[in-house]
């Protein structure tokens, strides 16, 4: 049993890195900064000169639908970038740091699987231009002396299986070494990555499925800066960010860029290091801010034509569609008009969307972690109203504040078969540990059950016969075990 609960709450985190789609694409403290205002467009929505005539326009909606989010202390600080043919907003809240500024429009986020689409947007890119095709296997991009891809009797991978997740290659490549488990791509190098595609065996024959793939697309953007000549920044360098104008979305940040780079927050708002990529950059690497991450999106959905406007056409179109779920090259669709993609890394969640009919975007870039998806949620529901459409509030648990003396009932320590599990407080906040997996906060959602952030799990107090709280149910992705004391 402890097994079991082990690899729940690890794998629930370590498999989200870059996190995407189900985001990943996957927390928060007392002194996150929280109070509420709107820097960029003003705390009444009055128009700031930069930011165009639609400056404030929804400026009661937006406080509205992040207030959950940043009163449930879910992250330090967030920006929401809003686009239509009107003009662009921008909304700040909170802090980039922790006592230090609020975030604005030029404030630089680790944007995690956002990534991604870049990645298939240089794809798009080769292909309008005959240096590739979509349908080119990727073996014949890589040096056959040093490796080979896995095929599945006779089936080879092609670059449109790598865009759209459907190639069979896992989430992540099992020689990834995580020794550093904050920053769990550093050192992970071209050799290793060979090291794996020629020892693994494909499961299933590319395209027959949908499997997320951070290593996929890390695969993806490697043949092509190989193909190019370049190093994967240098090519989206070449092919998107020059074009396009967006002086800050980089890998490597120059000194001015560090000074308004924001600090990133795990699921407990604890500070984390900046993650640092090799040859999986290109599943996650980039940095970006929303005044970027707005003139990229204003291109997506057709409010500034560029250079890139075919290639963009290409990979906004359907290149798999399987049950429930449709993929262009790198964006994931929402009906027939809507792209969009998220991602986080464990200190950053960041959500960048499109509605190709209505000509709007939204952008949500947050310096805070966790594995419920509260900022996806919100870009959701922003891309609703921007394309005039009813939304909701995101769906994330309440978050109560309960007294130390109700509080203390609950600690102690707990058994489960070979599993030892222990519930402390410390002031008001409570937490949950068992051994080897760190300390998590617990927060209340109701006066006898809590919730984690670093992963989907629950844990509800029971009462035994005379009344006291004596065991407490945990629940995640595996099942439900009881824990006594």
């Amino acid at each position: 049993m402890r097994a079991t609960i082990t690899t729940t709450l690890t794998l629930s985190l370590l498999l989200a890195v870059a996190s995407c789609s189900d985001d990943t694409g996957q927390q928060p403290g007392l002194d996150a900064g929280v109070d509420m205002h709107t820097a960029e467009a003003g705390a009444d929505g009055a128009p700031q000169p930069d930011q165009g005539a639609a400056a404030g326009a929804h400026h009661k909606e937006v406080n509205k639908l992040v207030k959950p989010i940043m009163d449930g202390k879910w992250t330090v600080g967030l920006v929401v970038g809003l686009l239509s043919a009107n003009g662009q907003e921008i909304y700040s809240f909170g802090k980039a740091t922790k006592g230090g500024a609020a975030p604005d429009g030029d404030t630089l986020f680790e944007i995690g699987s956002v990534t991604k689409t870049f990645t298939s947007l240089a794809l798009a890119d080769m292909a309008q231009k005959g240096e590739v095709t979509l349908t080119q296997k990727v073996n014949t991009l890589l040096p056959a002396a040093k490796v080979k891809v896995p095929g599945y009797s006779g089936q080879e991978i092609s670059l449109t299986h790598l865009s759209t997740h459907t190639s069979g290659l896992p989430r992540m490549p099992t020689n990834i070494k995580l020794a550093n488990n904050q920053n769990p791509f550093a050192g992970y190098y071209t050799a290793d990555l060979y090291s794996f595609l020629n020892a693994y065996t494909l499961p299933r024959a590319p395209g027959a499925s949908w499997e997320y793939s951070n290593l996929a697309t890390g695969l993806l953007g490697h043949a092509l800066a190989l193909k190019a000549n370049k190093t994967y920044e240098g090519l989206i360098k070449d092919r998107i960010t020059v074009p396009l104008k967006l002086k800050d979305t980089v890998i490597k940040l120059s000194a001015a860029q560090k000074s308004r780079a924001a600090q990133g927050y795990d699921w407990d708002l604890k500070s984390t290091p900046a993650w640092d990529f090799d040859v999986l950059a290109p599943c996650g690497a980039l940095r970006s801010s929303a005044k970027d991450m707005l003139a990229y999106l204003s291109a997506q959905a057709g409010l500034t034509s560029t250079t890139l406007d075919k290639a963009m056409a290409e990979s906004h179109k359907s290149h798999y569609a399987g049950g429930t779920l449709e993929m262009g090259l790198g964006w994931i669709h929402q009906g027939k008009e809507k792209r969009w993609h998220n991602g986080g890394t464990y200190g950053f969640e960041t959500f960048a969307g499109f509605d190709k009919k209505k000509k709007v975007g939204v952008i949500v870039l947050s310096n805070g972690f966790t594995l419920w998806g509260p900022q996806t949620k919100l870009g959701m529901a922003l891309l609703k109203m921007m394309a005039g459409e009813s939304y909701k509030a995101p769906d994330i648990p309440p978050t109560l504040t309960l007294p130390t003396a109700t509080l203390d009932k609950y600690t102690g320590t707990y058994t489960a078969s070979a599993a030892t599990a222990v519930i402390q407080r410390n002031g008001p906040d409570m937490s949950f540990s068992m051994q080897g997996q760190g300390v998590y906060g617990m927060y209340a959602r109701a006066t006898d059950k809590f919730y984690l952030r670093a992963s989907q799990a629950g844990i509800t107090f029971i009462k035994d016969a005379a009344g006291k709280y004596s065991s407490f149910e945990l629940s995640t992705a595996s099942g439900k075990t009881t824990f006594t004391r």
